[in-house]
């Protein structure tokens, strides 16, 4: 089940950013599905071992913080001139 949903999540990240890329508040449903599924990773838990779970928790992680950055920056090229 929990590949399954992986599988959804990025092929749904993925379509959304290509469909979605000239709408500003584009990125801030994506960075919603990235903290829900964050939160069902940490929640979940889906491997045995201990140290795949948080190389999968650091992994997600990583790239909630990458659509923040991202966030940011379109936002203030959004507002500001350059």
């Amino acid at each position: 089940m929990y590949f399954f949903v992986t599988i959804l999540y990025r092929t749904g990240i993925g379509l959304y950013i290509s469909t979605m890329n000239s709408d500003s508040k584009s990125t801030l449903i994506v960075l919603a599905l990235s903290i829900a599924f964050l939160l069902y990773n940490l929640v979940n838990l889906p491997y045995t071992k201990a140290y795949h779970n948080y190389r999968a928790n650091v992994c997600h992680f990583t790239q909630f913080i990458s659509l923040f950055v991202v966030m940011y920056y379109r936002t203030m090229l959004n507002n500001e001139s350059v």
